[in-house]
């Protein structure tokens, strides 16, 4: 054979070479696609469990956090944490109702306790703290600690916060 022949030879080798390897990448895809078509409920509730378990951490370690920030507050006001359930119920609201976490609530609590001021008196004061504390786009514990310094340092009362935020 000539140098045409050989070079036929040749190309009709490659081709049959590469028409064997389209075939078994056909075949390969088929059965990935007959894989998913069996099994992916099995994939998809895999994939949601693992969610629903991440999920539920979450959740969990949120509650455990607010429970601890719950037993330092009870702890620097001398109390329980039964004792100081009107607090929690607050911070529990407030972390529904607001942009901030019961847990943030819970540390603008701890550091006006921290300060002295009693139960009552955190409780008239925090909303115009948090409503500064937004203002100012500043974190809650931050903001608490300010407005109670500010109020204790120009002997101010509780009942004087909102006045001096303003």
């Amino acid at each position: 054979m000539g140098k045409i022949g050989d070079l036929w030879v040749k190309l009709k080798l490659k081709s049959d070479e590469y028409k064997k390897g389209l075939e078994n990448a056909k075949k390969e895809t088929k059965d990935f696609g007959t894989w998913v078509q069996e099994n992916w409920k099995k994939v998809a509730a895999a994939i949601a469990a693992t969610a629903a378990i991440r999920a539920f951490a979450s959740g969990v370690k949120i509650i455990a956090d607010f429970e601890k920030a719950n037993s330092v507050l009870a702890g620097v006001l001398g109390k329980t944490v039964g004792e100081i359930k009107a607090l929690s119920n607050s911070a529990e609201m407030l972390g529904r109702s607001t942009a901030y976490t019961a847990t943030q609530v819970t540390g603008l609590q701890t550091e006006l306790a921290k300060l002295g001021f009693g139960e009552g008196q955190i409780m008239s004061m925090q909303k115009a703290i948090l409503d500064f504390a937004t203002a100012m786009g500043v974190e809650l514990a931050d903001a608490a600690a300010f407005t109670g310094s500010t109020l204790r340092t120009f002997g101010l009362r509780a009942s004087d916060t909102e006045d001096a935020l303003n």
